[in-house]
């Protein structure tokens, strides 16, 4: 990557700057040479570059839930059933 895509990574997971992750990469140890996104937004080191399996990937809500977004405490700030095809 390039140093510009390194900041822009780091602005958009919020955790670390790019010279933080650039110490991370340097440290990390020969058997776990690489960092890969978990399915948050958390680098972990891995022995490959392939991500993890995502534990959600076939979760399905019970019949008359939905997806919804929350605050830290806990009030509903979005649905998806009132996304349109235009957000992004």
């Amino acid at each position: 990557m390039t140093p510009g895509e390194w900041d822009e990574l780091s602005e958009v997971i919020q955790l670390e700057s790019s010279d933080s992750m650039k110490r991370r990469l340097l440290a990390l140890e020969d058997d776990k040479p690489f960092l890969v996104c978990d399915s948050g937004v958390e680098l972990i080191a891995s022995s490959s570059r392939d991500l993890p399996p995502d534990e959600l990937a076939d979760f399905t809500p019970e019949p008359g839930g939905e997806w919804v977004v929350t605050d830290e405490a806990g009030n509903v700030v979005s649905r998806f059933a009132d996304w349109s095809d235009n957000d992004h």
